[in-house]
């Protein structure tokens, strides 16, 4: 936006009121006045998500609105550098003033709470050096290279959430990971899901397996499949551990140990998602499909598990020819 004292104490109102749609409409109706294309575009984004907010969230006109929006950020040209901690608060609200990847979040010295880092397994934000703000029911804001679609489509498989991406600089993500990830004291992805009854057959898991930690575990574990372009996937059951291994060009790599107590949880998830019934007793013998779009490309993992003395083998072949979608 162009330095001009209405446009600067138009802003400021908005930064003090974040909540209040009242100074963003006024922005609208000046940047309406300037008569500049790029303006006209940016006010009508403000004025249909503000409308959007108004209507709930399974209506036609707010979908609709949405998309008007979404049409219209295209010519948005405005950017906003602005603090993560005033982010942080109002996520939603200021994604309402301008599209996400025109803002810059500032992490240098932000506390992030810790529920909210968790959302995020520590491999995964350094993988993709990604770093989590906010949660506001199923959308997760991630400070991240917005430029990078394939990335986030990825993101949204794993982790089982809407990710907005908001740009900050590869520097302060660093940064921000190394100064919230020793809080939480993994040491690996997997070390975060000690929630699960150590039963490694809980009756009734089927009604469970879509707590969050093991959704993102599985999807992870399918993800890293296509990620490496592995032909197979099996996972091991030993005495204290289950180890995850991909056949990657001739050769099988170790990625992931998985404590004994999330064997259960995994193999079940991985079960229910090929369709493959459980047993009574809750255990699961049996092979299926798994379907898969990931991006732009529709693929499919068969799935075989075995019961064996020290718990369950599994077995995950990915379809060798996937299909892309047009």
């Amino acid at each position: 936006m162009s330095r001009h004292p209405d446009a600067d104490a138009l802003m400021r109102a908005i930064l003090e009121r974040p909540t209040d749609e009242t100074p963003r409409l006024v922005l609208a109706d000046w940047l309406d006045d300037t008569g500049r294309p790029a303006d006209a575009a940016w006010a009508g984004y403000i004025r249909a998500r503000c409308a959007a907010a108004r209507i709930p969230a399974d209506a036609v006109l707010r979908n609709e609105l949405l998309h008007e929006a979404a049409n219209r950020s295209h010519s948005v040209v405005a950017t906003l550098s602005i603090g993560a901690a005033h982010l942080v608060r109002h996520a939603p609200t200021f994604i309402d003033l301008l599209p996400a990847d025109r803002f810059t979040a500032r992490l240098d010295g932000v506390g992030l709470p810790l529920a909210v880092v968790e959302l995020v397994p520590e491999s995964v934000a350094r993988t993709n050096r990604v770093i989590p703000l906010v949660v506001s029911g199923s959308v997760l804001y991630l400070a991240a290279d917005p430029t990078d679609p394939e990335m986030l489509q990825r993101l949204e498989f794993i982790l089982n959430r809407d990710i907005v991406s908001i740009r900050a600089s590869a520097d302060e993500i660093d940064r921000a990971i190394e100064a919230h990830y020793p809080w939480v004291n993994y040491e690996s992805v997997t070390e975060e899901l000690l929630i699960f009854p150590e039963d490694p057959w809980p009756s009734g898991w089927a009604a469970s397996a879509e707590a969050m930690p093991v959704v993102q575990l599985v999807n992870l574990i399918l993800t890293d499949a296509i990620r490496f372009d592995a032909g197979w996937v099996e996972i091991t059951p030993e005495p204290e551990a289950a180890q995850v291994q991909y056949r990657v060009e001739d050769e099988w790599v170790t990625q992931h140990a998985l404590p004994r107590r999330l064997l259960g949880p995994v193999v079940a998830r991985l079960a229910e998602m090929a369709e493959i019934p459980a047993a009574p007793d809750g255990s699961v013998s049996g092979d299926g499909v798994i379907p898969i779009q990931f991006g732009p490309v529709r693929t499919a993992f068969n799935v075989m598990v075995v019961p064996l003395a020290p718990g369950p083998w599994v077995w995950i072949e990915r379809v060798a020819d996937p299909v892309a979608v047009a």
